[in-house]
């Protein structure tokens, strides 16, 4: 049974083992992406194959700190403790050389709000702080960006708006610069909810750093004529 050979395209698979008279393991031949045949010859000398049946990925890109290229721009690559490794890398799985290094958080997490009827006018919640916590590497002058994350997945988030206040002004988003990076910035936060919004099963609201993959969760809870509920 040892010459049994599983071939992929026209190369040889390795690491061959018989599990049982209808099935085996190995481990595929490097490929470039894209459909290839399979094809098995039993030790007897009978085969067997499929056209088109096993499909080649691109491989993932490696993390940022690992792929010796300069992603920021600041002249410095990759993770490691040379005069030319980039400060802004955890380690070398780490995506972001610098200027994501920077978490996210809300308190209190829960928002309340009263909503009185089919009115199409908005009810404000009560308020949260979202706090951007700078992490080490973060370069000084990075600029973030807080908006209600219109793409989540539910729908619910399509009809909120987002209630920044910055300088006693109500703004839809709110850009946090960071002159020094070493210092968390903390922003007020409301939502405004149109008084006819249903309740539904509960969904986080997400709150993201812009056009990064930061975010952070809060809670809302709507208070209807006939009951309450989380969404």
């Amino acid at each position: 049974r040892t010459s049994v050979l599983p071939k992929f395209d026209t190369s040889d698979a390795t690491s061959v083992v018989f599990n049982n008279s209808t099935e085996l393991s190995a481990l595929t031949p490097a490929h470039s992406a894209g459909q290839v045949g399979v094809s098995v010859t039993n030790f007897d000398g009978a085969s067997a194959s499929c056209a088109n049946c096993y499909r080649y990925d691109e491989p993932a890109p490696p993390p940022q700190c690992s792929d010796g290229l300069d992603n920021d721009s600041d002249g410095k690559i990759d993770f490691g403790a040379g005069p030319g490794n980039d400060s802004g890398c955890t380690d070398s799985n780490d995506d972001s050389e610098g200027s994501n290094n920077f978490t996210l958080s809300a308190n209190p997490i829960l928002l309340t709000a009263t909503v009185i009827g089919q009115s199409s006018a908005l009810a404000t919640t009560s308020a949260t702080f979202i706090t951007v916590i700078p992490q080490p590497g973060l370069p000084a002058g990075v600029q973030v960006t807080l908006t209600l994350d219109k793409l989540s997945s539910h729908a619910v988030a399509q009809n909120l708006l987002s209630r920044f206040i910055r300088l006693g002004t109500i703004i839809p988003e709110v850009t946090l610069t960071f002159t020094n990076p070493s210092a968390p910035q903390s922003v007020v936060f409301r939502l405004g909810v149109p008084h006819n919004t249903a309740l539904g099963t509960y969904e986080p609201i997400v709150i993201r750093a812009k056009d990064t993959d930061k975010t952070t969760n809060v809670k809302l809870r709507v208070d209807p004529p006939g009951g309450t509920g989380e969404r």
